[in-house]
């Protein structure tokens, strides 16, 4: 018996990787837009709510499909935690003043995560946090052009994202302590009282210094910060000055 010989079945054409769709179908998400509906969902629930599947359930589409772009919850924060070094340096932060730049960056991160501290503790928020290469590559190059050797560079730049992050972790539980009637101060007169003035001379005169000031005194947050941005930029600037007699 005769066969009648098929035709050959038309080349599919390319798609790219995010573009796997059927006729009429909208463009698939991508990272991007994932990582933006999760931090829709932190901001409104807390980093808690941020699952694969409320991430899945927002965008409308299948797990698989989410997959396909995030391996895993963790990553997921990985990418969140790139996200909140995204931020664009001030203008005022001059390449030239690695000093400067350090002090605008930081200031710019800290208002970027101060819109979900909880955010600022989760491990694969710190850990990948430091994956953000645009940032990383200026960030580098303000720092080697100053004078700092490349590791030096590195170090400090994650010592100040970590000062950053540490800092708005620290006014978050000040504020979950605040709603719970209890103050760092308020805490601290009061295991300073259960201790005696025999067991913590120095602490109790310096409270004694205090008695003036409610339980609810609480220092400034924003001074704070700045004083701990000081302390941490006076002692890059020691490393350096110090590095730079070594080497003449």
């Amino acid at each position: 018996m005769a066969t009648t010989a098929r035709s050959p079945r038309p080349a599919r054409p390319d798609r790219a990787r995010g573009d796997r769709r059927g006729p009429g179908r909208p463009p698939l998400m991508d990272r991007q837009r994932i990582v933006s509906v999760a931090l829709d969902i932190a901001h409104e629930h807390g980093v808690k709510a941020v699952t694969m599947t409320s991430v899945a359930e927002r965008l409308g589409v299948a797990m698989p499909a989410l997959y396909y772009h995030v391996s895993s919850r963790d990553e997921l924060l990985g990418l969140i935690g790139v996200s909140l070094l995204h931020t664009e340096t001030p203008a005022s932060a001059v390449c030239d003043d690695w000093r400067g730049w350090m002090t605008e960056f930081a200031r710019a991160l800290r208002q970027q995560a101060l819109r979900e501290p909880t955010l600022s503790v989760v491990p694969a928020v710190r850990a990948y946090s430091m994956n953000s290469i645009p940032m990383l590559e200026q960030a580098a190059t303000v720092l080697i052009r100053a004078g700092f050797s490349p590791s030096d560079a590195l170090w400090n730049f994650g010592f100040l994202v970590s000062t950053v992050l540490s800092s708005v972790y620290r006014e978050h539980c000040l504020a979950v302590e605040r709603a719970q009637g209890r103050t760092q101060l308020s805490t601290t007169r009061a295991a300073l009282k259960e201790a005696g003035p025999d067991a913590a001379p120095t602490m109790w005169k310096l409270m004694q210094g205090w008695e003036g000031k409610p339980d609810t005194y609480e220092s400034d947050p924003d001074h704070r910060f700045e004083r701990e941005l000081v302390v941490l930029l006076d002692g890059f600037e020691a490393q350096l000055a110090r590095d730079q007699k070594n080497a003449d």
